[in-house]
C-alpha cells in the first residue's frame, strides 16, 4: 500500500481535480503553488514529452493530504475494510512521502494504523503485519536469500520504528 497517493482516476481525486468547495476540496495538495504551463519547445522534435503537472508524482498520480482528517478517516476505513476481508496486513511503501503540515501528523497516522491492526488482531490467531518498505530493503540486505524469501511464514508482528523530528524532538514510533 502506498498511502502517499492515489491514482488521479480514484473517485477523489476525479472531485478534487473540479476544484469546488466540498469533501475532497483538501484531499490532495499541490507540490507547487505555481500553475506551470507545459513547456514550449520551436522544434517539435524536440518537445518534453515527459512533462506532468506539479501536483502529479509520477504518472498520473496525485499527492494525498496527510494533514486532513477526514482524509485519515477514510484511510482507516480502507484498511478496516481489507482487515474485515481477511487480509493479514499490509506492507507501506514511500511513508518518507507523506505530505503533512506537521510531522506530528505522521506519527499520528501511524498510531491510528496501529490501533486498527491491534483491534483486528484482539482474540484472533491472524497475523497482522504493517512494515515499511525501508524495513524489508534493510532485512534484504542483511539476510540471505532463503531466509528472506521464508520470513513472511515467521512472522507474527513487525512493528517498524521511525523516528520523526517532531517540535524541534526527535520521536522513535
Amino acid at each position: 500500500m502506498n498511502p502517499s497517493v492515489t491514482s488521479d482516476q480514484h473517485t477523489w481525486a476525479a472531485h478534487w481535480l473540479l476544484h469546488r468547495p466540498g469533501r475532497y476540496e483538501h484531499y490532495y495538495v499541490n507540490v507547487t503553488e505555481d500553475e506551470e504551463e507545459p513547456p514550449l519547445e520551436s522544434n517539435p522534435d524536440y518537445s518534453d514529452q515527459s512533462w506532468t503537472p506539479p501536483h502529479r508524482t509520477f504518472g498520473n498520480h496525485l499527492y494525498l493530504n496527510w494533514s486532513n482528517t477526514h482524509l485519515q478517516r477514510e484511510m482507516r476505513e480502507v484498511m478496516e475494510f481489507w482487515l474485515s476481508q481477511g487480509v493479514d496486513g499490509f506492507y507501506m511503501k514511500h511513508l518518507e512521502n507523506l505530505h503533512v503540515v506537521d510531522e506530528a501528523h505522521v506519527a499520528s497516522a501511524i498510531h491510528q494504523w496501529r490501533y486498527v491492526l491491534d483491534k483486528y488482531s484482539v482474540n484472533s490467531t491472524r497475523k497482522i503485519l504493517m512494515v515499511s518498505h525501508a524495513t524489508m530493503e534493510h532485512l534484504k540486505a542483511v539476510m540471505d536469500s532463503l531466509s528472506y524469501m521464508t520470513l513472511p511464514s515467521f512472522i507474527d508482528l513487525v512493528d517498524a520504528s521511525i523516528n520523526l523530528v517532531v517540535n524541534g524532538s526527535v520521536q522513535d514510533i
